[in-house]
């Protein structure tokens, strides 16, 4: 008997048994009250009667069920006449305890309902349904259900029905047979968490999560997809995902993502479990022979390696006319080789996001499609068999999508493929595909866990991931003379020029554009001479504002991102004139922190500090200590700014309205009787002022409440420095002190150290550092035949292709086609091929 019936079946009983009970004992309802309470309860006869009589294992139960039928109607004649109902009372409970006692030891049966929509997306279910399919005690329907591709204004365009294309062993219902609101399943499948949500497609409005869930106790939500490491919040927060009781994820890092998008952030307990995805076991589980091969496909193949090429819709929609260059470009690699060919497979909506969202490249597109197909040369495939292609192919290449995570478990060669075009390696200069062995950067700006920064010593736009040190992009900068100050505002990343470049450069990291912002250069003061090579040092962001301050002209740039339009400052600069002993050296120094709504600079070789104020452009003068001083570094913690005079022999901490608090004398603490620089940063973090040494032998942490200092050892030792460098400005490559410091989080600060020639990230709290910044080679043949190279990594390799040069991928082919494929390489484990659809089924079962 199913779970649910049975326990409707045993809810009944109870409220037969409690109405019988008050129908005798209650001593203050009258007879007309009693008389409802009894027409309840032979309500309930009907309902139990025919629940049990389709179970023979409980059809002996029906006999007392006709005995309490008639005990009811003898308790309706004595109540009409007042008299005592205590023994018939006592025999009907007696009979509903018997009953209750047959229908609990009848085996529990489950009726399990699978609601896929696209074929295609059916192995994100299958593994489960086997599992389900192979319980005795288990009523699996799989009932596959309609959907619409939708007008860009919402409304169905036309309906659609995949039942017919999922696997023949899969037996199928009939949906419009199967009423759930009836059979009211006891497990409902999906893997459409979208609801009315999606802009493309629709199931129809029946099976809408929030309309299944009014039919069953227990609604599971299997994503249709596998996401890597990163999900995006807005599939965490689906309708799917709320209404469901459960949601499968396929590891423990994608799970803590779902529940910190989790619309409040804050999940039921055991709602979201990390089981792993039945996409694996079918990847696990496919083989050759199980897939039969169209004749033509057969003789395009003839031997030869096959490369898997996939597109995705997200990558057309970033960038359209791109997406389809670069397909055009692909298939003129492929087209006269004869020891590879091409498997495309475009995702199976991507045609009807064409139309609904970009219909004015359908027919390029379309084109597109209808000369590869009529060409022959390749195989189009748009089956919803996915497995077949994945079985098949011997190497991926295409857009970044869940399909990779999946060829992953296969081991074979990965490439992720940019939609700019790279040209063939022997057209390019050799200088043209060299990147250095380490990327020096002298700037950050820090988004989710990447940072970005332009690279000091080959001028490119590098992302480093900041957990795995891996580099993750690089973008060639598409203009000359710029600085490497970078500044974040929105979605996109800001570059300070350089020199004469009058122009302020954008790069928005989610569409992949860059925009020129046109600048004027006034200078009102000709007689003075200007440094040319730096006409601005600092960038700075505020409230969706980007702030440029000058080394060698007047105006201090505000930039409104949202106008794109500028403002330029000059009030400030009559005030500084008295102190620039020496304009070659600059007007502002690079010494700068940020207060709450304005930013404090230090001016060259002086000891005044600028505060300008970011909401109305004001500026202010304050000479800090005598005259003979000067500030090589600051920050601010709130209230006071703490400085480090030049001559490294003091920290002082002041404001502008108490003016100098305290003096504090490092003198004796870092261990040096030389005359180079000995600190290169301070940085405050939790109520301590840490100072970084450059030539000093020591770090050190200025605890400032209680004004005691102590050496930061760990660090010093992490580094492992040693001191043979020659000192220059501070600038240059042989400086052995720390460039940036960046906060990453609360805790985390990224740095440069020179003489390391090294990035890295320093955990303060815990006192840990790992480096950022690995070794990239153009050439990607060279890299990846290295076997040294491939024994050190278990995990199967992801190349991007943005990360190298050029002739990307003619070099992949031919790695492709020396490369022997070994069968022990695979990665397929696991004694059970369901077993993560056996472990979701046993555990929500």
């Amino acid at each position: 008997m199913k779970k649910t019936l049975k326990n409707q079946i045993l809810e009944l009983l109870n409220s037969l048994n409690e109405g019988i009970t008050y129908i005798e004992q209650s001593k203050n309802a009258t007879n007309e009250l009693k008389l409802q309470v009894l027409q309840d309860c032979q309500a309930c006869i009907l309902p139990i009667k025919n629940s049990i009589i389709g179970n023979d294992r409980a059809k002996k139960s029906l006999a007392l069920m006709d005995g309490i039928e008639t005990n009811l109607k003898k308790m309706q004649i004595l109540l009409q006449k007042n008299k005592p109902l205590v023994m018939i009372s006592f025999m009907s409970r007696k009979q509903i305890l018997k009953i209750k006692e047959i229908v609990m030891q009848l085996d529990n049966r489950k009726e399990v309902v699978f609601l896929p929509y696209n074929a295609s997306m059916w192995d994100s279910l299958e593994s489960i349904w086997q599992a389900a399919d192979e319980d005795e005690n288990c009523d699996a329907y799989v009932v596959p259900i309609p959907y619409c591709d939708r007008n860009p204004d919402g409304s169905a365009k036309n309906w659609n029905y995949e039942g017919h294309d999922l696997p023949s062993y899969v037996p199928i219902t009939n949906w419009q047979e199967y009423d759930i609101s009836k059979h009211r399943p006891d497990i409902i499948y999906i893997h459409n968490p979208y609801d009315d949500y999606n802009l493309v497609t629709s199931v129809h409005p029946n099976y809408y999560s929030k309309e299944l869930k009014k039919y069953t106790d227990m609604l599971v939500y299997v994503p249709y997809f596998v996401s890597g490491d990163i999900v995006g919040p807005i599939k965490c927060k689906a309708p799917g995902v709320v209404n469901a009781d459960r949601v499968i994820v396929e590891s423990e890092k994608i799970k803590e993502q779902y529940e910190a998008n989790y619309p409040g952030g804050n999940p039921p307990k055991n709602k979201i479990l990390a089981l792993g995805s039945p996409k694996f076991d079918k990847v696990r589980n496919s083989k050759k022979e199980d897939f039969a091969l169209p004749k033509q496909w057969e003789k395009i193949i003839n031997g030869k390696k096959i490369i898997l090429y996939l597109t995705t819709i997200e990558t057309m929609l970033l960038d359209t006319e791109s997406f389809i260059k670069k397909h055009r470009y692909v298939f003129s690699v492929f087209r006269d080789r004869k020891d590879v060919a091409l498997w495309w497979r475009p995702h199976p909506l991507l045609k009807a996001t064409f139309e609904s969202m970009k219909p004015e490249l359908l027919k390029e597109y379309e084109q597109l499609e209808y000369e590869y197909k009529k060409a022959g040369w390749g195989i189009y495939d748009d089956s919803s068999d996915l497995y077949r292609a994945i079985t098949w192919s011997d190497a991926y290449y295409g857009d970044m999508s869940s399909v990779i995570w999946l060829y992953e478990v296969t081991s074979k060669p990965i490439m992720v493929q940019n939609v700019n075009i790279r040209k063939p390696i022997e057209e390019c200069l050799v200088d043209e595909i060299i990147i250095k062995r380490n990327f020096n950067f002298r700037d950050m700006v820090v988004v989710g866990d990447s940072g970005w920064f332009v690279g000091y010593t080959n001028g490119n736009l590098v992302e480093i991931d900041l957990n795995t040190g891996e580099v993750k992009s690089i973008v060639k900068i598409p203009c000359e003379d710029l600085s490497y100050r970078i500044e974040k505002c929105l979605n996109k990343l800001y570059i300070m020029p350089n020199g004469n470049y009058q122009y302020l450069l954008e790069y928005d990291y989610i569409k992949y554009k860059f925009r020129r912002i046109s600048l004027r250069f006034i200078c009102k003061d000709t007689k003075n001479k200007y440094n040319k090579k730096y006409k601005y040092l600092i960038i700075k962001e505020y409230r969706e504002k980007i702030f440029l301050f000058p080394y060698g002209c007047e105006a201090i740039i505000e930039y409104d991102v949202k106008k794109d339009q500028c403002i330029y400052h000059y009030e400030w600069y009559n005030k500084i004139e008295k102190y620039l002993i020496n304009k070659d050296k600059g007007i502002l120094d690079e010494v700068y922190c940020m207060s709450k709504d304005s930013i404090w600079i230090s001016l060259p070789q002086c000891n005044a500090i600028m505060e300008f104020s970011f909401i109305d452009g004001r500026s202010n003068i304050y000479e800090v200590g005598d005259s003979s001083s000067s500030y090589s570094y600051m920050d601010y913690d709130g209230e006071n700014l703490w400085l480090l005079n030049n001559k490294e022999t003091e920290i002082i901490k002041w404001n502008k309205i108490n003016l100098i608090l305290c003096r504090y004398n490092i003198k004796n603490s870092y261990n040096v009787e030389n005359k180079l620089r000995k600190f290169s940063m301070i940085h405050i973090f939790n109520n301590n002022l840490y100072i970084f040494k450059a030539f000093a032998k020591n770090s050190l942490k200025l605890d400032m409440t209680t004004g005691e200092i102590t050496r930061i050892k760990k660090f010093d030792e992490s580094l492992n420095l040693n001191h043979n460098f020659i000192y220059c400005d501070g600038l240059h490559d042989n400086y052995p002190g720390i460039g940036i410091i960046k906060k990453r989080n609360n805790q985390e600060i990224v740095f440069f150290h020179f003489a390391s020639n090294q990035g890295y990230v320093y955990n303060l709290h815990y006192q840990t550092i790992h480096k950022i910044g690995r070794y990239f080679e153009a050439n990607l043949y060279s890299r990846i035949m290295n076997k040294e190279y491939i024994k050190n990594n278990k995990k199967n390799i992801i190349w991007k292709e943005e990360e190298l040069i050029y002739g990307v991928l003619e070099n992949y082919i031919q790695y492709l086609v020396l490369k022997q494929t070994n069968a022990e390489e695979l990665n397929l484990v696991g004694d059970d091929v369901h077993s993560v659809g056996c472990k979701i089924y046993h555990l929500i079962g």
